[in-house]
């Protein structure tokens, strides 16, 4: 192995030089249980959900979650091993004519896939986690990682993911916010326990302009252009069942306060003006493009999307000749 922790396997090296490891289970470990962006902004809801502990019962603790996170984690086997370089091996030889600005050194972790509801997902600047469910070799999973490989240029570095970022109407703020802790929704659990945490956002930092009404729900006569957040913020408090199944995309409305910082525009009983996502598709969609993927409530994941059929390398000229052909 030519760097990384003593008894990490490497898999290959990038163009550009980042060196791609499958850690030890118990340096995986260590890794998952860093306290980075994504565990510092997680909510209450976050954990409960991710731990399936319903809020009645009892809080999920920071060290209960990263404990659940830690029990998750697996050892490669020799044969994934030998599917993960033959992988890194194709996408070091697609990823040459591009310039991407990596981490030195970046970690695949494979978990069981339950701390994260069975999906690829990235940690701190340098980790890509891999439930056992997906990693079978083939196209797919080099897909898979070549997303992941996105998220991680994102977070690594901001002057790119500012630019792309503006390629699809969206712009990085120079702080991040909040959901304010006030009493929301039927249940009237504060709204800062309930916001959905993502591993590849965990920063409120960026906002679109669209043109909304003053007031969420209000007469479209009323409409204005405002700064808006996307946020996944839950139904109620954990009761058991699928964090998806809780799930609400919203866009919270923005404005400078009175230090020149962005800052949740509260209505006139201190409720934060939240958007439904739904009637604002179709604006919201000539904003940030047709896409090739359904998630599309963040820039990361839409820009993410695209950069694989980028890796791909597809003929447009051919795509964009058939679209034609058969919309005649």
């Amino acid at each position: 192995m030519k760097s990384g922790t003593e008894g990490d396997v490497f898999l290959g090296t990038l163009a550009g030089g980042t060196q791609v490891v499958a850690p030890t289970q118990d340096h995986a470990r260590s890794l998952l249980t860093t306290e980075d962006a994504f565990v510092e902004a997680q909510s209450r809801f976050d954990r409960q959900a991710r731990v399936k502990v319903r809020f009645d019962v009892a809080p999920v603790t920071l060290p209960m979650y990263l404990d659940y996170v830690s029990s998750q984690v697996l050892a490669w086997s020799p044969a994934e091993i030998g599917d993960l370089q033959v992988i890194i091996a194709a996408l070091t030889h697609k990823l040459a004519p591009l310039n991407l600005l990596l981490p030195p050194l970046v970690h695949l972790v494979k978990t069981t896939g339950l701390e994260e509801r069975y999906t690829a997902y990235t940690r701190r600047n340098d980790v890509i986690v891999l439930p056992e469910s997906l990693v079978a070799g083939g196209p797919g999973l080099e897909r898979i990682i070549t997303r992941q490989l996105f998220h991680i240029l994102s977070r690594h570095h901001p002057v790119v993911r500012a630019r792309l970022y503006g390629m699809v109407n969206y712009r990085v703020m120079a702080n991040p916010v909040t959901p304010p802790a006030v009493h929301w929704g039927p249940t009237g659990a504060l709204l800062s326990d309930l916001r959905i945490t993502t591993p590849e956002t965990p920063a409120l930092d960026v906002f679109i302009n669209m043109l909304v009404p003053a007031t969420p729900g209000g007469e479209e006569g009323s409409s204005l252009t405002r700064s808006l957040v996307p946020v996944l913020i839950a139904t109620g408090p954990y009761e058991g069942g699928n964090l998806a199944d809780y799930a609400q995309w919203l866009f919270m409305a923005v404005q400078q306060d009175e230090t020149g910082q962005l800052a949740p525009l509260l209505g006139t009983k201190g409720l934060p003006l939240m958007y439904e996502s739904g009637p604002l598709l179709a604006q919201y969609l000539a904003l940030v493009g047709r896409n090739f993927t359904s998630q599309i409530a963040y820039p990361d994941e839409i820009l993410a999307q695209n950069f694989v059929l980028v890796v791909e390398q597809p003929s447009l000229d051919l795509l964009e000749k058939i679209g034609t052909a058969l919309r005649r």
